[in-house]
């Protein structure tokens, strides 16, 4: 029960979210109904058979809470904060009243997903079970730095800025949970417009789209499609490993080899772009492969100074938020 609700509440639309959950919610009942029989059920009939499914479950385990009609009102409203939501057959899927209340409420905040976190808090706020409002599930959400509901999407290219970016800004006391902002990472720039065309009709949100410096002609040829609240940002030094501090970089370089090597500032400034360099490095002190992700983690585990953060990136950061 309690996968089937965060999957219904992590940033996925919900007409993806909502009939993959009832389906498996009808199949762990069912397990002889295959997907095609309950996909081209009605929308009132499986309704029907999964509120059926899930009161039993939830009463084998919970009592009733003065708190359930609001726990599926807050379920249901968190995905219209980000999406459009024009399905009928979606609809009406999320009209099932899903109670989850005592589920929230007998398990250890911790042991819950930041999208789950949003709907406990929510409802340990609310003054009684009729008290609900939209500026409450953001308040709750601003106050704890929830994330969810997500307000802003911001798409990068790689690994490096989905991980660092957010390490950055809490550096700089500058939530980007708090301000409810998503990063996406594409898997590579020419995934990017792809992405966009998908997501701007579906989002109610503002999109950024950052760039690196070489994908400029890519960003030109998706300005004319933006949105009016969307926005793109390129990167005039290059690639986001360019705006790194070296500092950072050395001091994480010889934190995390220091029983086998050490670098030096004019080692890292030996070749046009960081991660030439840090290539090389790798290469040449028999390292492995250089791996974005893994020094991107080890990087963000190594913030402690303000110069840590270059001008560059405390820019960019202003820019998102």
């Amino acid at each position: 029960m309690l996968i089937s609700i965060d999957r219904l509440t992590r940033f996925k639309h919900p007409d993806i979210s909502y009939p993959r959950v009832f389906r498996d919610i009808i199949r762990k009942a069912s397990s002889h109904l295959s997907d095609k029989f309950i996909d081209e059920l009605p929308p009132d009939v499986l309704r029907k058979h999964v509120k059926k499914v899930w009161s039993a479950s939830y009463k084998q385990f919970f009592e009733d809470s003065e708190f359930d009609d609001l726990s599926h009102k807050i379920l249901t409203k968190i995905p219209h904060f980000s999406f459009n939501i024009n399905n009928d057959y979606t609809k009406e899927l999320m009209k099932t009243p899903l109670y989850c209340a005592n589920l929230l409420f007998n398990i250890d905040d911790k042991k819950l997903p930041k999208n789950l976190r949003i709907v406990k808090y929510t409802l340990l706020e609310a003054k009684n079970a009729h008290d609900y409002s939209d500026d409450l599930i953001l308040e709750v959400s601003r106050n704890k730095k929830l994330l969810f509901p997500v307000q802003k999407l911001v798409i990068v290219e790689g690994i490096t800025e989905d991980i660092l970016l957010p390490a950055f800004a809490d550096f700089l006391g500058k939530s980007l949970s708090e301000c409810g902002i998503f990063i996406f990472s594409a898997g590579g720039k020419t995934k990017i417009p792809s992405l966009f065309a998908q997501f701007k009709d579906e989002l109610k949100i503002p999109m950024i789209i950052v760039f690196d410096y070489d994908a400029n002609d890519l960003s030109e040829a998706l300005k004319p499609h933006l949105r009016q609240k969307d926005k793109i940002i390129v990167n005039s030094k290059g690639e986001f490993e360019d705006l790194l501090s070296l500092s950072l970089i050395r001091r994480t370089l010889n934190s995390t080899y220091y029983n086998s090597v050490k670098t030096t500032f004019s080692e890292l400034r030996q070749l046009n772009s960081r991660c030439a360099n840090l290539e090389e490095f790798y290469r040449t002190r028999n390292l492995g492969e250089f791996k974005k992700a893994l020094f991107a983690k080890l990087l963000s585990e190594n913030i402690k100074y303000p110069t840590d953060v270059s001008e560059d990136i405390r820019k960019l950061i202003d820019d998102l938020i």
